[in-house]
């Protein structure tokens, strides 16, 4: 009776693993369908693109094509210099912030020592919550840089693929899938460089308030730094 036993319990410990392999297997084919499912959409959508553009194409003679892919081509030109020069505002901003935290740093650092002779406790609650407060400002200075610097890239990235698409067009304007939608990708960063240039103006008013909150309400009648 007991090696009956112990045989249903161990028929059914393997059935039961069987059953939990099937589930994996059932779960891996619906993952499988799924991404089989989304690629014949996309190949649907993708010969409707083509078909609409081939019927566009067919009332549109040659050079006007041409001549919009050579306007398209010289509003990259100018959206590749704005990067360009946002990139190296955006690293001077960097480098003078690096200055002025320096500085900072710096005062904060006489004014603790002067102080040391009269109370250390005073003294030392003073550094940490200074030492905090620069610490979350400059987290929240470093992840609008990182911001900007990521819109950035981004919007080279897209400019990148808009000259791939814009060489291809010109080689084969009429089997280009994405030829209708390339003024909207201009726009798109056009709109990218407004967010980078307001990112960058948030930037600096947090940094002038936290400077003017810093100097008014921690020192009090204490002389602040000369860059205050």
């Amino acid at each position: 009776m007991a090696c009956s036993l112990e045989k249903v319990l161990l028929d059914a410990r393997s059935l039961v693993e069987r059953l939990r392999d099937h589930d994996n297997a059932a779960e891996i084919l619906i993952e499988q369908t799924t991404l089989l499912n989304k690629r014949v959409e996309a190949m649907k959508q993708y010969q409707e693109e083509i078909e609409a553009l081939n019927q566009v194409a067919r009332h549109r003679p040659r050079s006007t094509l041409v001549m919009s892919i050579q306007q398209e081509n010289r509003q990259i030109r100018e959206l590749q210099q704005e990067n360009k020069e946002l990139r190296t505002s955006l690293e001077e901003h960097q480098s003078a912030l690096e200055m002025i935290m320096s500085k900072y740093r710096e005062q904060v650092f006489r004014l603790l020592m002067s102080r040391k002779r009269d109370d250390p406790t005073i003294v030392t609650q003073l550094k940490e919550q200074h030492t905090n407060e620069m610490q979350a400002h400059i987290d929240k200075i470093n992840e609008m840089a990182t911001v900007m610097r990521k819109a950035i890239e981004v919007d080279e990235g897209r400019v990148c693929e808009d000259e791939e698409r814009i060489k291809q067009l010109e080689v084969r304007p009429l089997l280009h899938p994405k030829y209708m939608h390339t003024h909207t990708h201009t726009h798109t960063h056009t709109h990218t460089h407004t967010e980078v240039m307001n990112l960058l103006s948030t930037l600096f008013f947090c940094l002038r308030s936290w400077k003017t909150e810093a100097c008014g309400s921690c020192w009090g009648s204490v002389e602040r730094p000369f860059w205050c």
